[in-house]
């Protein structure tokens, strides 16, 4: 009796709306969807009193209203460095006439670079000590032979190393368009005039993304071992772009000699992951961190300065409309709450709802989270304009109350549903793991919301793995072509 007792107990604490996310959502939970969210509901009444919070002052919250766009992809940024520490990064990005050639998912190169760009860029964190500029090579002439003299001249500082103009890079990625030849050994030599002098607290780095070889006649491995030794001490970081693997071990003289890492990438999913694993290395962000998937890239900015919901999707089946939203502030934040209002083109109100699961339950500066509004047995109108407010707290010294963030170390998409690896980094054992995984099409716009749940115990540093199943509906009205995950226990 007492067994039945702590089962339905901790049944009772997974289907709380606090612990949404930890709730298995299979195909038979389709059969009755209201009554299960009915029930859903009036447990989290019952219980949600017994649940220790912190109740953050109206002085520790950050607060922002925005209105969602649907658009026609985590990294956990790490935390502030002291002021005296500066870290200078030059993107240098291969715009030559090659990088118009498709990729297997139908996109150029061009196009995906531009596009994975644009997300890793959103989520570097504005403040002081990250400095982030762009130079872009081969815009200029064009690929033929008669182009060639003015092409291999072409390497153009587009953005200074100065503060992360977040806007304005973005913007001059936009312009871009591949045309011409590959000077890599002259942007290297130029690039040495881009930074100040590196000390002890100065941290220079070049990220090359390149889809070809010199082609200039430049010698970008000598280059990248100058601008080394060179009293700006650049480390130069190369990335690989659907290049052969002759190729990639070619450029991969320049990182050894640049004392840099090396990566290769051959779709828009590795791209990002290589972007952001040395944005990890010079410790602007911490890697996929509490949130990982394919699907970074797709998601929108949002606007500087905000944390908002920068995405929403339609209302489901079963009563929820999925959301993500964006830290776009200086700050990390926890327990993130979304308030959500429907109103019709007219501006009447036709709803309200409260977002019964939002995750991960840190969200840093520059991260992401997702989760979901329950309107219920409600009909919306196909015109319904979404507006969302969101009050976020600021984090505590210690960032977690009841729930704590796993590292999702692997996830990939199979079939119907999400497989994955998630590490317990936590000092303390953590059980009733819960995943949830958001689908999104691929303009980003979020398409499901799925949970699923580990009944286990890991300890600190131990890893485990999960699946979560993508709802039958779910896969009949879109599937999943892009998805993000995260998961957590107690």
């Amino acid at each position: 009796m007492v067994s039945r007792l702590l089962a339905w107990l901790g049944l009772a604490m997974l289907l709380m709306g606090s612990l949404g996310p930890l709730v298995r959502v299979s195909a038979q939970d389709e059969s009755d969807p209201e009554a299960t969210i009915s029930a859903l509901q009036t447990q989290v009444a019952e219980l949600s009193g017994d649940a220790p919070t912190a109740e953050p002052s109206a002085a520790d919250d950050a607060t922002a209203t925005s209105r969602a766009t649907r658009p026609t992809g985590q990294t956990e940024v790490g935390s502030e460095e002291a002021s005296s520490r500066r870290v200078n990064v030059e993107l240098i990005l291969d715009v030559s006439g090659s990088m118009g050639q498709g990729l297997d998912s139908g996109e150029t190169r061009m196009d995906t670079a531009k596009r994975v760009l644009s997300g890793v860029i959103a989520a570097i964190p504005e403040r002081d000590g990250v400095n982030v500029g762009l130079r872009i090579y081969g815009h200029e002439g064009d690929n033929s032979e008669a182009g060639q003299a003015l092409s291999c001249r072409s390497s153009e500082l587009v953005v200074p190393i100065d503060g992360v103009d977040k806007s304005e890079l973005r913007s001059q990625i936009r312009l871009l368009q591949p045309t011409g030849w590959t000077p890599i050994g002259l942007s290297l030599d130029r690039a040495a005039e881009d930074f100040p002098e590196a000390s002890d607290d100065v941290v220079n780095a070049v990220v090359l993304v390149t889809d070809g070889l010199e082609t200039c006649g430049g010698d970008p491995v000598a280059a990248a071992e100058q601008l080394l030794s060179g009293n700006r001490a650049a480390r130069t970081h190369v990335i690989g772009f659907a290049l052969t693997p002759e190729e990639q071990q070619v450029i991969g003289d320049i990182a050894r000699e640049g004392d840099g890492l090396l990566f290769g990438a051959g779709n828009a999913d590795e791209l990002s992951q290589a972007l952001f694993s040395v944005l990890e290395e010079l410790e602007i962000v911490t890697g996929t961190g509490y949130v990982g998937g394919n699907a970074f890239s797709l998601i929108p900015a949002g606007e500087s300065g905000e944390i908002s919901v920068v995405t929403s999707g339609n209302l489901d089946q079963i009563g929820r409309v999925p959301l993500v939203l964006r830290n776009n502030t200086s700050d990390d934040v926890s327990s993130v709450k979304v308030t959500v209002t429907a109103r019709d083109a007219s501006g009447d109100l036709v709803g309200v709802a409260d977002a019964l699961s939002v995750e991960p339950t840190f969200v840093p500066a520059g991260g992401l989270a997702f989760g979901y509004a329950y309107f219920g047995n409600v009909s919306l109108p196909a015109d319904v304009v979404f507006d969302f407010e969101v009050t976020a707290p600021l984090a505590s010294e210690d960032r977690f109350t009841i729930f704590r963030d796993l590292d999702i170390v692997e996830a990939s998409l199979f079939d119907d549903r999400i497989v994955g690896v998630a590490e317990n980094g936590h000092e303390q054992d953590l059980g009733n793991l819960g995943f949830t995984a958001m689908c999104f099409d691929l303009e980003g716009t979020p398409l499901s919301h799925n949970s699923g749940s580990v009944n286990t115990i890991i300890a600190p540093g131990e890893t485990q793995e999960f699946q979560v199943t993508i709802l039958a509906f779910a896969l009949d009205e879109g599937g999943c072509p892009a998805f993000l995950v995260t998961g957590r226990g107690f």
